[in-house]
């Protein structure tokens, strides 16, 4: 069973979660007011982890996706665009990339990726495609979400322990922010 991922357009009463109601795992979107519940995607090896982009008007996602996994090898992410729905790649590394997180501004776009099967952050800017790698290469990170600025993001550092960590927005500036012992911390989200 897939969990499902909640988001929000802003202020908006639409939602997008996925579900494998219709075999594999895909994105659907319910309109909260209606209840008009729609398929948004038909990938023929599922799709999972979307998150809006701040307009609201495209869907990041990523696929190949076969279930709830703490990491998808040989996934990519895909903008969906609302309007008609068509669906655009991004460009893939060559061990997979996943958990998606759409910068405020809707320039850039922060997700996992796996470095020689390690666990490393990396974004992606969507006006010219560079992809700057986030990551020191020490630990696995994974599970980044934005500052509502953009400036810095949370992610998870796993040192034994799962951790939430900050960093700029750029890589520098590294800071442990959870201090939990032997408790394992996860999926930060900032507000």
């Amino acid at each position: 069973m897939v969990i499902p991922t909640p988001t929000t357009i802003g202020g908006g009463k639409d939602l997008v979660f996925v579900s494998e109601r219709s075999g594999k795992p895909q994105i659907w979107q319910v309109n909260m007011d209606r209840g008009d519940l729609t398929q948004l995607t038909d990938m023929n090896d599922g799709a999972c982890q979307p998150d809006w982009s701040p307009e609201g008007d495209r869907i990041v996602f990523t696929s190949p996706c076969t279930g709830h996994r703490l990491q998808y090898p040989k996934s990519s992410l895909h903008i969906l665009f609302l309007e008609n729905g068509d669906i655009q790649p991004l460009p893939a590394s060559l061990e997979g990339d996943f958990d998606p997180a759409w910068s405020p501004d809707g320039e850039e776009i922060v997700y996992t990726t796996l470095l020689e099967n390690q666990r490393q952050l990396a974004k992606i800017e969507l006006e010219n495609f560079g992809i700057t790698i986030l990551s020191d290469g020490t630990t696995h990170d994974f599970h980044p979400a934005w500052s509502s600025d953009g400036s810095k993001l949370v992610f998870i550092r796993s040192r034994g322990y799962d951790q939430v960590w900050t960093m700029n927005a750029d890589g520098s500036d590294l800071d442990q922010f959870s201090y939990s012992g032997s408790i394992s911390n996860s999926n930060p989200v900032w507000y």
